[in-house]
């Protein structure tokens, strides 16, 4: 629904609702153990009397050396992943004209998001034939999660824009913005079973897992912020901003920070002095700098808090409280000073239009958790340290290749490098390791690339000679087992071993674009690829 109203020559005010309900299905197929993976490792087996209905309702496992995998088939057909998603965005604004040129215009904007998933798997496609036999309803699960969001913006501009004896124009903006985010999650699961696979809801659950919890965060943003654009003959071009934000999740010292930025743009195609050049038709250079804000951090983590633990009280585990994180006052923005020098210009009555940009981007006070001694009584604590540098280009080609009559075909290209390295790591410069799985196995260190991947690197395939040669192997290993270096020459294979082994990111991205439209047919294609960057 969208209505606006004009009230008189001076009021205007509007209201647009948009909401959306969808629901979906999904029992599991991607992702690491999971149906799609399974269904392309187990061996195809399609045996007359079971079909591919191997391990699951009254079948046994045909292979006796997986007795732990239910049929794939089965398990996509019987297994309920159901996803309900209820989203409503409204904005309702009022905009009233003090003079020409001069108007006071407040906007309130609501996202407001229910999410709700519910899970079951029946013991018919659970466990063994064994356990399906003598234990019915044990294997199955279930689970009930969801989280109910809201984001409520209001902002409320003064605006001014005049032109000034058709040269000189002007536009004004001063204002204020308040931005609050609420999530409440929930998250239960089954433990031990259900009494039977007719009913799926967790009341027939056997019992209710430990694990099961409510959650519920917020955050808020109170903004001030104004700009000035000023344009000469459209040739000269300026514009300057200054905000100034204060978030809650940071620290009662650091919760504002003042962010300016501006940027000039000289159309060089109007002056007089700029020879006529065949087929160019708009040549522009500009040149910007700025610094931005980021909070994309936790909320609470600047505050001391408390966590729910076990202690020994006469004998039995009793439920306690104990510091889960300690204040942090001076938790604050982190910060990206940005450099831009760019050139727009159009070819061929604007048919092809190029642009290319170059930057430099410093991000410091960068917002990481990190390790901090055990001897604190916590293992990590956020913080703002280090710096990291971003250097790239980007380049855009676009044209419009047929533009008469009823057929129409444009294209358009983008190809773009960014490097990145890591600057500074606070006071003494130590890493920091990251990744859970099995070690850490990536690491932010100066000089090298964020995340840089940090591993025991393969060099070959063991061999009966290597073997007899005593190379260094890790645990028990056998002929044609993987070879690893030794990278600290002990003799044994181990997390001391790990070397730097390149970066995720790529060195190379682009695109292609392309679009054919004839009449009220169309036909677009989109091709995106990239370069450079490992993958662990």
């Amino acid at each position: 629904m969208n209505v606006e109203v004009q009230a008189s020559n001076k009021i205007k005010f509007g209201l647009n609702i948009n909401p959306s309900y969808s629901i979906t299905n999904n029992p599991g197929i991607e992702g690491k153990d999971n149906i799609a993976m399974a269904s392309v490792t187990l061996a195809p087996i399609d045996e007359e009397s079971v079909g591919y209905y191997t391990n699951v309702f009254d079948n046994g496992n045909i292979n006796p050396y997986i007795t732990t995998v239910n049929s794939p088939v089965g398990l996509a057909e019987n297994v309920k992943g159901e996803t309900k998603r209820f989203r409503t965005l409204s904005t309702l604004f009022g905009e009233y004209r003090i003079l020409k040129g001069l108007s006071l215009r407040s906007t309130l904007n609501l996202d407001h998001v229910d999410n709700q998933y519910e899970y079951f798997r029946p013991s018919s496609v659970s466990g063994t034939l064994v356990s399906r036999t003598i234990s019915p309803g044990l294997d199955a699960s279930g689970s009930f999660q969801g989280y109910r969001s809201q984001n409520f913006v209001n902002e409320n501009t003064l605006s001014y824009a005049t032109v000034l004896n058709d040269m000189h124009s002007i536009a004004v903006v001063a204002g204020t913005s308040y931005s609050s985010f609420s999530r409440l999650n929930w998250n239960i699961s089954s433990n031990g079973g259900f009494n039977n696979d007719v009913v799926q809801t967790l009341n027939n659950a056997r019992n209710i897992a430990l694990t099961s919890n409510t959650n519920k965060t917020k955050n808020v943003l109170v903004s001030m912020f104004g700009r000035l654009q000023y344009s000469f003959s459209d040739k000269y071009l300026l514009s300057t901003s200054l905000r100034r934000d204060a978030s809650s999740r940071f620290g009662k010292n650091s919760k504002w920070g003042v962010f300016p930025a501006a940027s000039v743009g000289w159309r060089i195609s109007k002056e007089k002095f700029m020879p006529e050049i065949s087929g160019l038709n708009d040549l522009k250079i500009r040149a910007s700098w700025g610094i931005s804000g980021n909070n994309g951090f936790g909320d609470f983590e600047d505050v001391a808090s408390l966590g729910i633990s076990n202690y020994s009280y006469g004998g039995l585990a009793a439920a306690g409280l104990v510091p889960s994180n300690v204040a942090k006052p001076d938790l604050g923005w982190e910060e990206s000073e940005m450099v831009n020098i760019g050139v727009d210009m159009a070819l061929l009555s604007s048919r092809i239009e190029i642009s290319y940009d170059y930057y430099v981007k410093n991000n410091t006070h960068l917002l990481l958790s990190i390790p901090i001694p055990l001897s604190t009584g916590f293992g990590e604590a956020a913080t703002n340290i280090g710096e990291i540098q971003n250097k790239g280009w980007e380049l855009e080609i676009s044209g419009k290749i047929i533009t008469s009559g009823s057929l129409k075909w444009d294209a358009s290209l983008n190809l773009s490098h960014l490097s990145n390295k890591v600057k500074k790591l606070g006071s003494n410069n130590a890493p920091i390791y990251g990744g859970s799985f099995d070690i850490t196995h990536n690491i932010l260190t100066i000089g090298q690339p964020m995340y840089s991947i940090f591993v025991v690197r393969q060099i070959g395939i063991l061999s009966k000679e290597d073997i007899e040669k005593g190379v260094a192997m890790l645990n028990v290993e056998e002929e044609g087992d993987p070879k690893y270096l030794d990278a600290d020459n002990d003799g044994v294979i181990g997390p001391s071993d790990r070397v730097l082994s390149g970066h995720p990111n790529p060195d190379y991205t682009w695109g292609f674009n392309t679009r054919v439209r004839y009449k009220k047919f169309d036909l677009g294609i989109n091709i995106q690829g990239q370069w450079g960057g490992k993958v662990y």
